[in-house]
């Protein structure tokens, strides 16, 4: 097996160099929840894992931890599949259809952008206290997706407005309805965009 270049070693050098205060706080996570005492680096008393039952048991009101990460998982899961859906087709249509107010709309999505979504908390929490949706999951992946649109329709229009013309002319001119050629031409060729 071949030896690294010396850039590639130096590289890796600098990396773990910059890892080792992450691994090091995780071992100190691991040894000051797993022993009764920790003097430096020290363990003293017996091995115990009784602060970690949490993660077996639920301890007082608070629920076992499969709970948070189940509505994590489903939090991230959801919130990536709304925006992605909605930004990719809003995207298709600022970039390839031709309407009246488009310019406008362009520059709303730009100005939600660049509006700080921290301004945004109190009418957030009234609209969502008035639809009954106040600490709920569908409530924060509401939020989270609303806010997360305008980034995700402008990354979108750039990969839509370096798709060439013809393919779609090709495809209109074979039949193709615009929802086809949505989904079976544009969406495969600007699958890097839906990636990031």
């Amino acid at each position: 097996m071949p030896l690294l270049p010396p850039r590639w070693r130096l590289v890796l050098l600098i990396v773990a160099a910059l890892s080792l205060p992450v691994v090091a706080g995780i071992v100190w996570l691991f040894l000051t929840g797993s022993f009764g005492e920790v003097h430096g680096l020290v363990p003293r008393g017996p091995l115990a894992l009784t602060n970690w039952r949490f993660l077996w048991e639920s301890i007082g009101n608070r629920p076992p931890v499969y709970v948070p990460l189940l509505n994590s998982m489903a939090f991230a899961v959801v919130v990536a599949a709304v925006v992605v859906t909605v930004a990719s087709m809003a995207a298709y249509a600022i970039s390839r259809l031709s309407f009246p107010g488009r310019s406008m709309y362009l520059g709303l999505v730009l100005m939600l952008h660049a509006f700080p979504a921290v301004s945004l908390l109190i009418a957030i929490f009234y609209i969502l206290r008035r639809l009954g949706l106040f600490d709920t999951l569908t409530g924060i992946i509401l939020v989270k997706a609303s806010l997360d649109l305008p980034l995700g329709i402008w990354l979108m229009k750039g990969f839509f407005d370096a798709l060439s013309w013809e393919m779609e002319m090709a495809g209109l001119v074979d039949g193709m309805s615009r929802w086809t050629l949505y989904w079976k031409i544009a969406l495969p060729l600007v699958r890097p965009g839906v990636l990031a």
